[in-house]
């Protein structure tokens, strides 16, 4: 053994591999490596204990009368991307980072923003801000957002929510080569039940639309786009006059605002599309539901063809005063979405006819929305069931 002497090669980078490695003195060159389960270990500190491991292992080798086979000449190591000693805030920003220069929703990105804030909050309140973000596990992340849980006092909900956040920041890790493999893969959501969206019946359904005709008619207009077509919220928002082929009356939807990047052909049916002639359609360039004065609190002026595009919140702001606080009627605007789709199916639409109509990817999707369907399909066999003589 006196002419070979067993070392750890610890590179000063992070691209190049760790590994344990006998040198001959006698001809001066490395004659033999072992690279082995060293560098898929993420811990630096394990890591090196491995290598201790395995160069007392060999030094017992050579010790009793073992000679190595000398190495011949091999390609050079592969790079190793993977950032194994960012602390667990560190590797969050960088995500995040990634995460807000993504396309995505503006409001899947303010999702984004909530959620880092909360989750390093977690974080240091368990005292972990110097730990590795390689360190963690499954195990981790649920006590990290279990703590998240306590400090805003939130429910099951919360929980899922911030558990699928967490998987979105450890896939764009994954993506950009930051880390292996997701730390949070695997990990279950919590069974919760909510209570069922109250949907407007017929008779609420005519009360509301009375009501707004006399106070902003124009808004029954939108309701009818949300009702009829299920929109996205932020494609109505952004609806603009010129999107209406106002020849074979269809929406015609630009890959910028659909929620998909592709674009759409809408239909608008007559009942919507008379509602549209009584609008001053001669500017294309006009949003459709804009505000003719920003900022402004005039009815007169919201929900009509106009040059500035309207906030995201004015009608969930303006349905809440009028339809939950005066007429005490307790249904969210967007139940309109699910009433849309039981109606459909009552009128004799199949299920394949309202996924198409609403551009949903699935039918499971549409049942979602569809929350009757079960209903309708069966009340539609009644008299089909036959007898058990």
């Amino acid at each position: 053994m006196k002419n070979f002497e067993v070392k750890i090669y610890i590179p000063s980078n992070r691209e190049d591999r760790w590994y344990v490695y006998i040198y001959d003195n006698s001809v001066q060159k490395i004659v033999h490596k072992t690279y082995k389960g060293i560098n898929t270990e993420p811990d630096l500190f394990k890591r090196e204990l491995i290598c201790e491991g395995f160069k007392k292992t060999l030094e017992l080798e050579l010790k009793n009368g073992w000679t190595p086979i000398k190495v011949k000449n091999k390609a050079k190591p592969l790079p190793q991307p993977y950032k194994n000693d960012l602390t667990i805030v560190e590797a969050y920003e960088k995500a995040f980072k990634f995460l807000s220069a993504s396309k995505r929703e503006e409001k899947t990105k303010s999702d984004y923003k909530t959620h880092k804030k909360f989750f390093l909050k977690a974080v240091e309140a368990l005292n972990w801000n110097k730990n590795l973000f390689s360190e963690l596990d499954q195990y981790h992340f649920n006590m990290i957002i279990e703590k998240m849980c306590e400090l805003r006092k939130c429910s099951d909900v919360y929980f899922n929510k911030h558990l699928n956040l967490c998987k979105s920041f450890n896939t764009i890790l994954v993506d950009k080569f930051i880390i292996k493999e997701s730390k949070v893969k695997g990990l279950s959501e919590k069974d919760y039940s909510t209570p069922e969206k109250k949907l407007l019946t017929p008779e609420e359904q005519t009360k509301i639309i009375k009501h707004f005709r006399t106070i902003c008619p124009q808004f029954i207009t939108k309701l009818k786009v949300l009702y009829h077509l299920d929109l996205r919220p932020k494609e109505i928002r952004l609806l603009k006059v010129g999107m209406i082929d106002q020849e074979k009356w269809y929406f015609r939807l630009p890959s910028e605002i659909t929620k998909n990047d592709k674009e759409a052909i809408v239909l608008i049916p007559d009942d919507l599309k008379n509602d549209l002639l009584k609008l001053d359609l001669s500017n294309p360039e006009h949003f459709l539901f804009g505000i003719e004065l920003q900022r402004s609190r005039d009815r007169s002026k919201i929900f009509k063809p106009s040059l500035f595009p309207i906030s995201k919140n004015a009608g969930n702001n303006l349905w809440r005063k009028e339809v939950k606080v005066k007429l005490k009627i307790d249904s969210d605007m967007y139940s309109l979405k699910k009433k849309n789709n039981n109606d459909k199916l009552s009128r004799g639409w199949s299920i394949e006819e309202v996924k198409e109509v609403n551009r949903h990817s699935t039918i499971e999707m549409t049942k979602i929305y569809a929350t009757r369907y079960s209903e309708i399909v069966q009340e539609k066999q009644r008299d089909n069931y036959g007898t058990f003589d």
